[in-house]
């Protein structure tokens, strides 16, 4: 199995909840820490040290930031990027600049973030917290959940019906005030009355599978990552399992599907953009995480055309066919796909009897994945 990032040391409860604190009470180092490390795992760095990040900087600059990007210095050295970028050749700010570089760094590793093997399940789970907490934020500046899911603490609103019995608060009002019109009615009457019938609580497994490919970098990766989270989260809300499939050339990640959303939230800040995509066999694995007799569906989140094997698109269809045939249900949601990326998503979804988005923005994917979770309630 291709390995991705993976974490040393253990994380006791109390740990856990430490971090957990630390991010929601807005403590800025922390935040600033877990940005750092999410920014390098989505960079596919495992490690740095500061003679390293300062060599590569004062020899060329520019090359220093496509390797780590913009925010990554900033966090690293607390300076912005444009004043980087304007006085790192400077003979007098060089020594400054390491100073930054190694206190940084070295406060990493005092606070057990990171170790001599790279960043510690503390590092990861910090990273993933501060994931978690900027999603949490997005999505309610926005109203997205309530849009794309209409999810409450009692369930998702399905189809509308007559009203028969039950609450008050289920009634379509819209519904039932055209029905109303439509029949000449000046006044609401109990025949008139329309309500939602919700479909009931933990009743499915979902597996996010993620393209970790080699073009799935930085931002887009962050958003993929924030897209799996918002799954993660209203999801197990509504005490449904999720499970995790991240692919490049092997498998990168995998958790089965499970209400225990810290490990979900684990997995998804673990995983690293590796090289090719092997669609097929993330597609057989999804199949093997599937325990219940719950309804099981993949959604499938990437960027490009599978290119593992001699056949990669035949044997993709092939093996979306394997999990219809085991019951399990297949979307799709292509980023910026070609015309034949997205004429075989077409297809995969075809024989999975999902549904296929093709969006051209990142920016939006929790939107889209949260749509598709509310399609399969």
């Amino acid at each position: 199995m291709d390995e991705g990032y993976e974490a040393s040391g253990k994380l006791t409860p109390s740990d856990e909840d430490k971090l957990m604190r630390s991010v929601l009470a807005a403590d800025k180092d922390s935040i600033e820490q877990g940005m750092l490390i999410q920014d390098a795992i989505n960079k596919g760095i495992g490690s740095f040290t500061p003679d390293d990040v300062f060599a590569n900087m004062v020899k060329d600059y520019t090359q220093a930031e496509r390797l780590y990007g913009k925010r990554l210095l900033s966090l690293l050295t607390g300076y912005s990027p444009d004043y980087l970028k304007r006085n790192v050749t400077i003979p007098e700010f060089k020594p400054e600049l390491l100073r930054a570089l190694t206190e940084r760094i070295n406060r990493l590793k005092q606070d057990g973030l990171t170790d001599d093997e790279g960043f510690t399940d503390a590092g990861i789970t910090l990273s993933g917290l501060v994931l978690y907490a900027e999603e949490l934020e997005r999505l309610s500046g926005k109203g997205t959940e309530k849009a794309a899911a209409k999810l409450d603490h009692d369930g998702l609103q399905d189809e509308i019906v007559t009203f028969r019995r039950g609450r008050y608060k289920d009634i379509a009002l819209r519904r039932t005030i055209s029905t109303a019109i439509r029949r000449g009615h000046h006044k609401l009457r109990p025949e008139d009355l329309r309500q939602y019938t919700r479909k009931s609580h933990g009743k499915a497994e979902i597996v996010y599978l993620l393209d970790s490919s080699g073009s799935m970098h930085d931002e887009k990766m962050a958003m993929a990552k924030k897209a799996g989270i918002a799954l993660a989260y209203a999801a197990i809300k509504n005490k449904d399992k999720v499970g995790l499939v991240a692919f490049g050339s092997g498998i990168v990640r995998k958790v089965a599907p499970t209400l225990d959303f810290m490990a979900l939230l684990r997995g998804i800040a673990s995983v690293t953009p590796r090289q090719q995509t092997d669609l097929v066999l993330a597609l057989r694995e999804s199949r093997q995480l599937f325990a219940s007799n719950a309804s099981k569906h993949v959604i499938l989140l990437s960027d490009a055309m599978p290119n593992v094997g001699e056949q990669p698109a035949e044997d993709s269809v092939q093996a979306v066919s394997e999990l219809r045939a085991a019951g399990i249900t297949v979307s799709a949601i292509g980023i910026g796909l070609s015309k034949e990326s997205e004429q075989l998503a077409q297809k995969l979804v075809q024989v999975g009897q999902g549904r296929l988005y093709s969006v051209d923005s990142f920016a939006e994917l929790d939107v889209v994945v949260l749509k598709e979770y509310a399609m399969i309630r």
